[in-house]
């Protein structure tokens, strides 16, 4: 290593060897061709995700964007669907008192209202599957690397990163 090493007499007699303390960077890995890859390829990502603003796009794909939102956005059909599912669940949660299993008008009302929910869930199933698949052509039809897409996935990192701070905060309190 070119450093000398430090010598000591021991009571015995003999010679005990001390090598030189290091600084704090000889406690870290060495970095191998693939993890300087790695880290290249991590900063070329975090500066696209944070800091690289994206193509322009073309005002033909944005309206066509701005369409295919605005019927994924306002299908009455699923709008109805979503508030009849929602408000049958406040109706079913209602009836779920303490106990509500073996006490006997909550049961019945609980199941009744289960019921319904069942024969509901598969066309809302539907109706929420199609508005996804008008969703993902809008944002097909402008890209990932559009200021939409882009928009998009940083939306999605700083909510995720938010959830992980409130995760941890939580987890902390304990």
């Amino acid at each position: 290593d070119g450093r000398p090493a430090y010598t000591a007499r021991r009571m015995d007699g003999g010679v005990a060897r001390r090598e030189p303390e290091g600084a704090v960077l000889d406690y870290l890995p060495r970095l191998t061709p693939k993890a300087y890859s790695a880290v290249v390829a991590w900063l070329c990502c975090v500066y696209l995700l944070l800091l690289a603003t994206p193509p322009t796009t073309p005002p033909d794909r944005l309206d066509m964007y701005n369409s295919l939102m605005e019927s994924a956005r306002s299908d009455p059909a699923f709008n109805e669907a979503e508030a009849r599912l929602a408000r049958l669940l406040r109706e079913r949660d209602a009836h779920k008192v303490l106990f509500y299993r073996w006490r006997e008008p909550y049961k019945d009302l609980v199941a009744g209202k289960q019921s319904e929910i069942d024969e509901l869930l598969p066309e809302y199933t539907a109706l929420a599957r199609e508005r996804e698949r008008l969703r993902s052509a809008a944002r097909k039809s402008v890209g990932l690397w559009s200021e939409i897409g882009v928009g998009e996935v940083r939306e999605q990192f700083w909510r995720s990163w938010q959830e992980g701070k409130d995760f941890a905060k939580r987890m902390t309190f304990w």
